[in-house]
């Protein structure tokens, strides 16, 4: 509770704060969700304090489809599930260049919500599974040199 020093009455400063990880007013809340999904849908950049202008996606691409032994074409056009490699070349492509999910998904004929969301899945198989995280470690430290 709340006392107001000038009117001598009780406010609950809380009564309409919506929580979450995000604290506002209801109308407040539901306009930065909103602005928030904009945001992780859009065609912006990722990583944008990790970009190498030096490596472009044709770089990446030839090297994450030599590791896995496959023909750079096949890892683009690559339609079977789960695609790991294609999957980790976009992730490497969006942390390492300055494309955009829409400029990578024309490379990958894929929608830019598509390149979004494969990043993301790379990203959390990468925490679950050592070997994926170890396999993606090996490509990123080429990258970073």
């Amino acid at each position: 509770m709340f006392v107001d020093g000038m009117s001598g009455e009780e406010d609950n400063i809380f009564k309409d704060v919506y929580g979450g990880f995000l604290l506002g007013r209801v109308g407040f809340i539901k306009e930065k969700l909103k602005e928030l999904k904009t945001q992780v849908e859009s065609d912006e950049i990722s990583y944008r304090k990790e970009l190498n202008v030096g490596i472009g996606p044709d770089i990446i691409i030839e090297e994450v489809a030599r590791r896995y032994k496959k023909n750079p074409e096949k890892l683009i056009n690559s339609k079977t599930r789960p695609a790991l490699e294609k999957q980790i070349a976009i992730y490497l492509i969006r942390r390492y260049t300055g494309l955009t999910n829409g400029e990578i998904g024309k490379i990958f004929k894929m929608k830019a919500q598509a390149v979004s969301k494969a990043g993301i899945k790379i990203e959390r198989l990468m925490e679950e599974n050592r070997k994926i995280r170890n396999q993606a470690k090996k490509l990123i430290s080429i990258f970073q040199g």
